[in-house]
């Protein structure tokens, strides 16, 4: 059986049920935003995961387009510390989509079957021939496009000639996906072939690296090796741009999530602040408003505790 005491605490809680019901609702989001706190960690962990299975370069050389026969990349595999090597070639373009032209950018890939690094990974539907696409799944989470296999798309390409190119499905490839976000780009997957078409001319323009030290003093090494290895192909002439090392553990967009995690943290502290402050007021107001009860419980024999 419960006693008095109780009895009179509850009354005294719903007497100013608005009150009550603000107190009850400003201590369930203080309590509920401590969970905040993990949401960072948690991101971190899967974009790692994603990171490992889609073996994120560690190294990025962009390069004026040049001739690379398969020798030449098996020699750059050779290279000390150099786990695998990436070739692509991609040209800026415009697509139809409806009426209106949209950029995109079409990455080629020479072998599909055989990707070492920046993999190119399908999420419905089947990877590109010659003459196909696959689009990023971050084109349909970004609204640049949201078209599957099925689609046809006509590009617009730098020889004056229109092409237009059936979907085959969608894919997830860490840089393109980022490119998506980064700059509201339509990125689209398929052959080095299919590009040298559109762009007429072939050549790869960006070689990535995966190494076994991801280290900053390795990355150069690595990077002056593939300069040294490079200077004897013909058309070669140096980076089209500085290399991009990633740093360990970093990966497209950590910094932005950093922030927003510190934002989170910010507004869990002034959550649980605010809980506190709430407490204390009620319970000062709730001890203001029955000074007389208290008086006559302790002129009756009340201990502090009950009181």
């Amino acid at each position: 059986m419960r006693s008095a005491t109780w009895h009179k605490s509850v009354r005294d809680l719903t007497g100013r049920r608005a009150r009550a019901a603000f107190a009850v609702a400003t201590l369930a989001l203080a309590v509920a935003s401590v969970s905040f706190l993990a949401i960072a960690t948690l991101i971190d962990r899967a974009m790692q995961d994603e990171v490992r299975d889609g073996r994120l370069a560690d190294v990025t050389m962009a390069l004026r387009p040049v001739e690379l026969t398969d020798d030449q990349l098996d020699d750059l595999r050779a290279l000390p510390g150099v786990t695998g090597v990436g070739a692509t070639t991609s040209i800026d373009v415009r697509v139809l989509i409806g009426e209106r032209r949209a950029p995109a950018r079409l990455v080629g890939i020479r072998d599909f079957d055989a990707q070492e690094v920046d993999l190119v990974r399908v999420e419905s539907g089947t990877l590109p021939g010659d003459g196909e696409l696959v689009a990023d799944v971050q084109d349909a989470n970004v609204g640049v496009y949201d078209g599957d296999a099925g689609d046809e798309l006509t590009v617009l390409s730098g020889t004056g000639e229109d092409a237009t190119l059936p979907v085959t499905g969608r894919a997830r490839s860490l840089p393109g996906g980022e490119h998506v976000q980064d700059n509201n780009v339509i990125v689209l997957y398929t052959t080095a072939a299919t590009v040298a078409d559109l762009s007429g001319e072939s050549g790869v323009d960006r070689l990535a690296l995966r190494l076994d030290d991801p280290g900053p003093d390795a990355a150069q090494e690595a990077i002056e090796a593939v300069r040294t290895e490079l200077a004897s192909v013909p058309g070669f002439n140096g980076f089209a741009d500085l290399p991009q090392v990633r740093a360990p553990g970093d990966w497209p967009g950590k910094s932005d999530t950093e922030a927003f995690g510190r934002f989170l943290s910010a507004l869990t502290v002034l959550a649980l602040l605010s809980a506190m402050v709430l407490i204390s007021s009620t319970m000062s107001t709730l001890v203001a408003e029955q000074t007389r009860e208290i008086g006559i419980m302790r002129a009756v024999g009340a201990r502090r505790r009950q009181v």
